[in-house]
């Protein structure tokens, strides 16, 4: 699918990311890490004004950090793309009960260590919220080879 020149990017509004960050259930999570930026794969739940994630015990997620962290998820159909970016700060909870809480409730471990070893939870404390959405048109050719 490629996108042409003369199709138009739409931004999305407010009540619309947050109805897309509801309605998705994986996204990546970047952040500054120790020698680069990284970005992350993760399920996650909406609660509020936060993105809770569960992540094996000392994992390479950022720990709470003085600079802000970006969390996004996309989707497409036929017809169109969209991606919703979450913008905000970490932090972790290392309470039990928070963790029987949250797998009650909807978020279950998602890598089988992390049933194992035991797991953390931790959230994006979201200050805002952007997006796109853009029609996909179909190309009969492909755009590059291997």
């Amino acid at each position: 699918m490629a996108v042409w020149p003369d199709q138009r990017v739409e931004q999305l509004g407010e009540t619309e990311c947050w109805g897309r960050l509801l309605g998705a259930q994986l996204g990546r999570l970047a952040f500054d890490g120790r020698e680069s930026v990284e970005v992350l794969p993760l399920n996650y739940v909406l609660r509020g004004p936060y993105i809770v994630f569960r992540t094996t015990a000392g994992a390479a997620v950022p720990p709470p950090q003085r600079r802000p962290v970006s969390f996004e998820v996309d989707g497409w159909n036929t017809h169109t793309a969209w991606s919703v970016i979450a913008h905000g700060r970490s932090r972790r909870s290392r309470d039990a009960d928070v963790a029987a809480r949250e797998t009650a409730n909807g978020l279950p471990p998602w890598a089988p260590e992390e049933v194992a070893s035991g797991s953390e939870i931790a959230e994006l404390v979201i200050d805002r919220v952007s997006g796109r959405e853009f029609a996909r048109r179909t190309r009969s050719s492909a755009l590059w080879y291997w």
